[in-house]
């Protein structure tokens, strides 16, 4: 876990409770899902929830499971806000399968988190960077210097979820 103080500590040390935000992202590589997520609590951030889907499931199945691996560790935190990273997507960019396996993947995060929580914002890096004011490159060399090269659009959407509060 790597030590980062943020605005909210003021929130802890006023109501004394700590803050968890989360922070999601998810890829496709060969036909198959991976999840991450990244959470701060009390200046810590640290890696949440990790799913990756069996090569042999189908791309319903992957989603399905994905959807109750997701719900079943949220049972265990109590989140004030979630950012899941959604991909920066150009307007003339094809719409290959890949892409849209990974859309979907994203819908089902964003999905199963409003479920639960009332803070919940579906962001591009562009739209991250903008919120915490900075450019894409300086938030994910922030992100990457956090939790490694790994966790990087998890961590930047962690970050954003802290400013949302």
């Amino acid at each position: 876990m790597i030590s980062y103080r943020f605005a909210h500590s003021v929130t802890e040390a006023l109501y004394g409770w700590q803050m968890t935000v989360l922070g999601m992202s998810c890829n496709v590589r060969n036909s198959r899902v991976t999840t991450r997520g990244v959470a701060i609590e009390g200046g810590q951030a640290w890696e949440a929830f990790v799913h990756r889907a069996s090569a042999d499931d189908d791309e319903a199945l992957q989603l399905r499971l994905l959807r109750d691996a997701f719900e079943t560790r949220l049972n265990d935190l109590t989140v004030q806000s979630v950012v899941i990273r959604t991909a920066d997507h150009h307007h003339a960019a094809r719409l290959t399968k890949l892409v849209a396996f990974r859309l979907r993947a994203e819908g089902v995060l964003l999905a199963t988190a409003r479920s639960r929580f009332g803070v919940v914002q579906a962001m591009t890096g562009r739209a991250i960077a903008e919120l915490l004011g900075m450019t894409k490159a300086e938030v994910e060399a922030m992100a990457r210097g956090l939790l490694g090269p790994s966790h990087v659009d998890a961590t930047c959407a962690v970050l954003a979820a802290e400013k949302l509060l």
